[in-house]
């Protein structure tokens, strides 16, 4: 597999035509942690690109890096609210959950992502509320109402959500 060695030459290797540097380079951006020192700038700015995959691996970045991503949360917030490509919204939910799940504008994504036309961002949505540490009853009683969803999934995981809510509440600390 070839080597890769800068967070520049994976954004780039996501769209080179050898499928192995592809490949190293989403392993690379997916294996980071947040112990890892690499800048977030390149990750932020390939936020606003139109070229999906980049956007996506960037986004993904971003989440595994954690709270160290904190500077992106409005435009991750933006991402999972108004891109095109469910998997890049489904994405950037998840991202904020890892990053900063108790800033205002992830807990608005999450609860915007509840009423989401795809059933992959609405089931995201609910795992990500599990991470907001107070929910009213208004945001409770939105969780709550996806148990009657189309999807099968999604209403499960809204029972699942409230449970793990109800849990944590109990327990008297955030998660």
């Amino acid at each position: 597999m070839p080597r890769i060695a800068t967070l520049q030459e994976w954004l780039q290797g996501l769209s080179d035509p050898d499928p192995e540097i592809r490949h190293a380079s989403t392993i690379a951006i997916g294996g980071l942690s947040p112990a890892d020192e690499v800048p977030i700038d390149a990750f932020i700015q390939a936020l606003d690109s139109a070229n999906e995959t980049l956007v996506f691996w960037s986004v993904t970045g971003l989440a595994c890096l954690g709270s160290r991503s904190a500077s992106a949360i409005p435009k991750l917030a933006n991402l999972a609210q108004k891109h095109p490509a469910f998997g890049v919204r489904q994405c950037a939910l998840y991202a904020l959950s890892k990053i900063g799940p108790s800033a205002p504008e992830a807990k608005l994504a999450f609860l915007d992502g509840l009423a989401d036309d795809n059933a992959f961002v609405r089931r995201q949505a609910l795992h990500s509320c599990i991470a907001i540490p107070v929910l009213g009853e208004a945001d409770l009683a939105r969780i709550s109402a996806l148990a009657s969803d189309p999807d099968q999934t999604v209403a499960t995981w809204s029972e699942v959500t409230l449970r793990n809510i109800r849990l944590r509440s109990n327990q008297g600390h955030a998660p």
